[in-house]
């Protein structure tokens, strides 16, 4: 008895490191940049452009890189939800809606997400 308490202990513990490697694959960075990165380079990108708008002019590809990173923040930003739906639009079964501050920062997650590789390459073009 004590030999199959000690090998189901032995399966708990690995199924909890299978677990924890499992959320350490799915929290990788976007574009291989973690978010303070990315805000940092989101940031320069925006200072550079605010400095000198004629940047959007000169170059066709920072223009449409530029404006693709705000639509899909605008997308995101625009959405009408709760946040208590999940990745595949399905209703949580939750009856409140998340906390105001909360569903900001799962926003701001979600904007860093889609838009990474794109400030990524946008950082590369504009910021010298």
């Amino acid at each position: 008895k004590a030999k199959e308490t000690e090998k189901a202990k032995e399966e708990e513990k690995a199924e909890e490191k299978s677990e924890e490697k499992e959320e350490v694959a799915d929290a990788k960075a976007p574009a291989g940049m973690d978010y303070r990165e990315y805000v940092q380079k989101r940031d320069a990108v925006e200072k550079a452009i605010a400095e000198d708008p004629t940047i959007l002019k000169r170059s066709s590809k920072v223009m449409a890189l530029y404006e693709k990173l705000h639509r899909v923040a605008a997308d995101i930003r625009a959405r009408d939800s709760d946040g208590g739906g999940d990745k595949k639009g399905k209703k949580a079964k939750k009856k409140e809606p998340l906390p105001t501050a909360v569903h900001e920062r799962l926003k701001d997650a979600e904007v860093y997400e889609k838009t990474a590789k794109t400030v990524k390459d946008l950082h590369e073009l504009v910021v010298k």
